[in-house]
């Protein structure tokens, strides 16, 4: 099958999946909504920060040797956690802990381009244009947060009024000004090309580096208006995506640890799934840098979940958590198709998930129990994801589904193809490159070749498209 039978698998999914979209009552997206500071990173720009100071000079090369550290407290951790992500070319997310050092970044780069984001931020504002009815968690929600949700009558937050619970328009539920937290995208393109010392730092592909302030809610507590309103509503919801752990940190100057943060939001999964056994959960992760976070979320969170969705960085770090050190080095340095999908049969193993969703650049595997979904309804959920990624990562913030059609003008990634064809017959299976379905370890296996914007608008979000757009279609 060449490459070109694709685009047809990629025309009638686009189809299917705008018909499915009909029959989905409502979704929720939580707990991470928060303002982007949106950079463009060039050469000059970085020179006039490294050129005159020698410590972050010095914290520059660590990065690219792979030094950085899990949160960032000073403007050499800044540094050399952007470095690391420049030289290859990886996306990461460190936590900003010290007051000082946020005030550094914010004198060294500005606040930049305020946009919408945070996992479930960056989900609810690519499926409101869907039209399904979507619930989101923004707390602190302000005014300013409100305003970059858009003008969509189908977006809501829960709020409480005399009368019990009721769904508002994020800007009629806003009551704070101001801001309270800023994750910068650092972007870079794929042109990116830096002189450094005896170093050439080239990406070779667009990517983004998040250093990010959030206080207020790196001791996340959930607001108990959306909890007890969400039981309220229940029956209004199909799926829920469940996100945000990223921000927490391993102890607190209380005494308490993540442990004592996660624990609460497990018993209200639990609670749910008691009240609405129908309802499907799926966990979007990030780049969790601290292993007691990862492994709280492991041994709490992914039991009551029915689905993870994670990226080339995160499942290493996952089965790290997992004990697997051996896995995650054979994922850095043979990060093929047939290795990603070891690590993620191994990840579903030892939690009991019933699906894991893997995006990778030029092609996206998934992994289910045979009884979860058929192979051709998954295959064309991820095909449909697709579509609307490179629709996003094309033309920026689609404002209404019938823009998601522009995603299937994008050319596939014919590395992403060939990666796909390679792990088809190493499994004996050259079916898997032609039909995009399988069997890996008595699992469903669908695996797809991506649709690849080479110069996209930006990368930020995309991974959470990818995410929500093929569980809610599948």
């Amino acid at each position: 099958m060449s490459i070109s039978r694709w685009e047809t698998l990629y025309r009638d999914a686009h189809a299917r999946g705008m018909e499915r979209l009909q029959s989905i009552p409502g979704v929720a997206c939580a707990f991470h909504s928060v303002l982007d500071g949106w950079i463009r990173i060039t050469p000059s720009l970085l020179h006039s920060i490294l050129d005159s100071n020698a410590e972050l000079h010095k914290a520059a090369m660590a990065g690219c040797k792979g030094e950085y550290p899990c949160e960032i407290n000073t403007p050499a951790d800044f540094v050399s956690g952007l470095f690391h992500s420049l030289y290859k070319g990886a996306a990461l997310q460190l936590m900003i802990r010290s007051e000082e050092t946020y005030r550094w970044a914010l004198a060294t780069f500005g606040a930049g381009e305020l946009r919408l984001g945070g996992t479930s931020g960056n989900m609810a504002r690519s499926l409101a244009p869907l039209g399904i009815p979507v619930t989101v968690y923004a707390n602190p929600l302000t005014v300013e947060l409100a305003e970059r949700f858009g003008d969509y009558d189908n977006l809501r937050v829960i709020s409480q009024s005399k009368d019990g619970y009721r769904l508002q328009k994020p800007i009629d539920a806003a009551f704070e000004q101001g801001v309270f937290a800023i994750h910068w995208i650092l972007e870079y393109g794929s042109d990116f090309s830096m002189n450094f010392g005896e170093l050439n730092v080239s990406p070779n592909r667009a990517n983004r580096y998040i250093p990010s302030w959030n206080p207020r809610n790196n001791q996340f507590k959930m607001e108990e208006t959306f909890a007890n309103g969400f039981v309220s509503l229940i029956d209004s919801y199909s799926h829920l995506f469940f996100s945000g752990f990223h921000i927490l940190s391993d102890r607190y100057p209380d005494g308490s640890t993540c442990d004592d943060v996660i624990e609460p939001l497990e018993r209200f999964l639990k609670r749910i799934r008691l009240v609405a056994p129908s309802l499907k959960i799926h966990l979007e992760m990030a780049s969790i840098a601290s292993s007691k976070v990862r492994e709280s979320v492991l041994n709490h969170i992914a039991p009551n979940v029915h689905s993870i969705g994670l990226n080339e960085i995160e499942l290493p770090l996952l089965l790290a958590s997992l004990g697997d050190k051996r896995e995650r080095e054979i994922l850095r340095d043979v990060p093929t198709a047939l290795n990603f999908c070891r690590g993620m049969a191994a990840l579903k193993h030892a939690t009991g998930l019933q699906r894991v969703h893997f995006h990778n650049f030029g092609y996206y595997l998934c992994l289910e129990q045979p009884s979860w979904s058929s192979p051709e309804s998954s295959r064309d959920a991820l095909l449909f994801a697709a579509i609307m990624a490179s629709a996003r990562a094309r033309n920026g913030l689609f404002t209404s589904r019938d823009d998601i059609a522009a995603g299937l003008n994008t050319p596939i990634s014919e590395s992403g193809f060939n990666q796909l064809k390679i792990l088809g017959e190493a499994l004996k299976q050259p079916s898997l490159s032609e039909k995009g379905t399988g069997t890996f370890e008595q699992l469903s296996l669908t695996a797809i070749p991506a649709k690849i914007v080479e110069n996209p608008l930006f990368t930020v979000g995309l991974g959470d498209t990818i995410s929500s757009g093929a569980f809610m279609t599948e």
